[in-house]
């Protein structure tokens, strides 16, 4: 019998044979090739103060901003509007703060607090360029999708359509420490608390828009769950495809999560000098890690449609 999927999905095929250029190398494979200029943006900007008010208190501060990203655009004549092209930015920004006071020639106390943000973004600069009812997909297909845009299709043998990279995050790291240290004869000794927080902010929508495969198993004669031919998987694969016979597909949920997780730790070491020549270093540190605690609940879970 016939794939139910094949006449829900035929329609959709004059429409995307156009992503599918003509070869401009002879041959019946690996016939087609291009260069595909790709644009970076890379920034860097540091600041830094580093100041001894006087022989009892040092001062230093230093923040960082940097940025990277950068633009894939899709083979000629798409360019950047073409459904496989793509796009990813990453910011990252740092501070960090220490004050050391010099209690007395014996005693010092050292106080350090820092900050980190990533975020990296990958828009899906393709994506409310297409809409997947007007290249012919059922109207039950699209309201199941996260958002305006044509579903991945993957052809064995061929190139792929479409790019569903989109996603979003943050992650953020605060810490604060503190030390003080006492010279005490042959003994060094030093404790201390080391507090941090990690917050993670992440939505993901990745394969939102749907998948569609085409391996060739259903032009596999009467048995399509026999091993297929040597080399004959791309042309069983382009002629299921031109059949609108779908081999598999899926769609995935959308997944936004928000979790906190918190680290602490306390220490107490001593460096003994008992002789000129031997210097023995102990120490006890004790460690906490909560695990992540959850915002908000979040899903990660893979609906199949098709």
């Amino acid at each position: 019998p016939a794939n139910p999927a094949q006449s829900r999905f035929a329609g959709c095929l004059y429409y995307l044979k156009n992503f599918y250029p003509r070869a401009d190398i002879t041959g019946v494979t690996q016939n087609y090739s291009y260069t595909v200029p790709t644009v970076t943006h890379d920034n860097q900007e540091n600041v830094k103060i580093d100041h001894n008010f006087n022989d009892a208190n040092r001062f230093f501060a230093r923040f960082s901003n940097s940025g990277n990203g950068g633009e894939v655009p899709d083979i000629q004549p798409l360019g950047s509007s073409g459904p496989n092209a793509s796009a990813q930015n990453i910011k990252a920004h740092t501070f960090v703060m220490d004050y050391v006071k010099v209690l007395n020639p014996a005693m010092i106390l050292d106080i350090r607090s820092s900050f980190a943000q990533q975020r990296n973004i990958a828009p899906g600069n393709f994506f409310d360029t297409y809409n997947a009812a007007s290249a012919g997909y059922s109207s039950n297909f699209v309201s199941q999708q996260a958002y305006k845009a044509l579903p991945y299709v993957t052809i064995s043998g061929y190139r792929s359509i479409g790019d569903t990279s989109k996603w979003a995050w943050d992650h953020y790291t605060y810490a604060l420490n503190g030390s003080f240290t006492w010279l005490l004869g042959r003994h060094t000794l030093k404790t201390g608390w080391d507090g941090r927080m990690f917050v993670d902010n992440e939505n993901s929508l990745t394969n939102a828009g749907g998948t569609f495969n085409f391996d060739g198993a259903w032009a596999n004669g009467p048995n399509p769950s026999a091993a297929l031919p040597v080399g004959s998987q791309p042309y069983y694969s382009l002629a299921i495809f031109l059949l609108g016979d779908i081999g598999s597909g899926g769609m995935v949920s959308p997944s936004s999560v928000a979790r906190t997780q918190y680290y602490n730790a306390a220490f107490l070491q001593d460096d003994w000098r008992p002789t000129g020549k031997l210097t023995l270093n102990l120490g006890l540190r004790f460690e906490t890690e909560t695990g992540s605690g959850l915002e908000y609940k979040g899903k990660f879970h893979v609906e199949t449609c098709f």
